[in-house]
């Protein structure tokens, strides 16, 4: 169930970012900006489709790939606190 619900995220995620892209291509005329939330948030993405990967191999099921669900989980919370309020210049919300 974990699994599923992750890639309905991870799904979500990349097509975010994607029209964000788009959106940003459009607005300033270049895609990358390299602020720290577009940095987070590719990281993310990929720490996801870690867990996606490893999670159907038989080293990681069970307990290591909860607990790495657990890590994901603890760095979107802080690309949603501590990046939007002190590290980002572009993508501040609160």
């Amino acid at each position: 169930m974990s699994r599923s619900g992750v890639f309905v995220g991870v799904v979500a995620l990349s097509v975010g970012i994607f029209l964000g892209l788009v959106w940003a291509h459009r607005i300033r005329g270049h895609f990358w900006n390299a602020d720290a939330k577009e940095i987070v948030s590719f990281v993310i993405l990929a720490c996801y489709g870690a867990y996606l990967w490893l999670s159907r191999t038989t080293r990681w099921r069970g307990a290591r790939a909860a607990m790495l669900c657990i890590f994901n989980f603890l760095l979107v919370l802080f690309s949603y606190t501590l990046v939007n309020l002190y590290l980002s210049r572009y993508h501040r919300y609160f």
